[in-house]
């Protein structure tokens, strides 16, 4: 604590102790100041307990931005690949207008040399039409992500987005085996060390609050400057020394407040155990999910091969008229089907590594780093 004054006096005050003497004692000047300085340092357990809640409450504080940070680019990041996946997708419906376009010029071409009937051609132009409403609903769904990343990452519409390249194929190999996994996240997730200083933070005030039932000391020290005083006055003087205050009135009340910290405490590591569990059960599930999206992408793979040849065999007896006008429909639309869902096992395998880093407590874009 800091004090100063300063006074400006009518007049100075003088004293004369011997009345035959023409001499005055000057007791006190017409201009007077005064400086003191007190520090005042409590020396009992709350100071360490105090600074133990207060360093808790921070670490907390930081955890909790933290998960957040992770929290936000999780959603940009599947935000983006969900517009990619959309990209994909109108891509690939883009590929298929394109295919039945093709064999409706080859069809109109038969027709008019009495090839295939009416109805063949009818058949594919209807086929055209059905996969022109696919492009239309595609390059809608493309449209919608790319609204929900603009909001998401805060930027304005009128912001033009331009695309990575496709995403390259994944690893076949899972990054960490479940147990592996499950380890990383108890080690390294926000959440849980959030939870843990809030216990920490709980533990200290507990102690503190036990600390009020005993005497608190305080250790005093003063130091006092005076100009203008009597010459009985000294200009500078200082002391220290310490103050005991013990209040014994309010040990009920304070005795509650302890059983209150000590349950808060109890609260919180039963929390804890409930969080821990649930961490499990989300890498779990996140690490049996790629698991399903990697064998998923096998598969989907060869689907496409599979496809791809039998509609090259069917095209070729098309031609040769040794095929019907449905079977060339039919191999095109499950070639179509096979490379949609091989585009949507690519991007949903990304989302599900995604997610395993998000419960991992890892940030998103170096998952993504390979794949862009």
């Amino acid at each position: 604590m800091r004090r100063a004054a300063s006074n400006y006096w009518d007049r100075a005050l003088e004293v004369k102790f011997d009345p035959s003497s023409p001499q005055a004692v000057r007791i006190r000047d017409q201009l007077t100041t005064q400086l003191s300085l007190t520090i005042s340092q409590p020396i009992a357990g709350q100071l360490l307990e105090a600074y133990h809640l207060t360093k808790n409450d921070q670490e907390a504080v930081a955890h909790d931005a933290a998960q957040t940070r992770i929290a936000v680019a999780f959603g940009a990041a599947e935000a983006y690949i969900r517009l990619k996946q959309a990209s994909a997708g109108a891509a690939i419906a883009r590929t298929a207008v394109e295919q039945v376009r093709a064999q409706l010029d080859q069809a109109q071409a038969f027709y008019r040399a009495g090839v295939i009937g009416r109805d063949d051609l009818l058949n594919i132009e209807v086929a055209l039409a059905r996969t022109e409403a696919k492009q239309l609903r595609s390059d809608g769904l493309v449209a919608v992500a790319r609204t929900l990343l603009l909001e998401i990452t805060g930027w304005p519409v009128e912001v033009p987005l331009e695309l990575a390249e496709p995403f390259g194929e994944p690893p076949t190999s899972l990054p960490c085996t479940l147990e592996g996994c499950v380890e990383r996240a108890l080690r390294q997730r926000a959440d849980l060390k959030g939870v843990v200083a809030r216990i920490g933070a709980a533990e200290a005030y507990r102690d503190l609050t036990w600390w009020n039932l005993a005497p608190q000391l305080t250790a005093l020290g003063s130091y006092q400057n005076m100009q203008g005083q009597s010459v009985f006055m000294p200009k500078n003087a200082f002391f220290i020394g310490g103050m005991l205050n013990w209040n014994l009135w309010g040990w009920g009340r304070t005795a509650y407040e302890v059983k209150e910290a000590d349950q808060k405490v109890v609260e919180g590591r039963s929390g804890l155990a409930l969080l821990r569990r649930g961490v499990r059960l989300e890498v779990q599930q996140s690490h049996v999910a790629l698991e399903v999206a990697t064998r998923l992408l096998a598969v989907a793979k060869r689907a496409v091969a599979q496809a791809q040849e039998a509609y090259r065999i069917v095209g070729a007896k098309y031609a040769a008229q040794a095929s019907t006008t449905k079977d060339l429909l039919d191999a095109q639309l499950a070639l179509t089907r096979a490379e949609l869902l091989r585009s949507n096992a690519l991007y949903g395998w990304y989302l599900a590594r995604a997610a395993l880093a998000r419960a991992l407590g890892e940030p998103p874009p170096a998952v993504l780093a390979a794949g862009s």
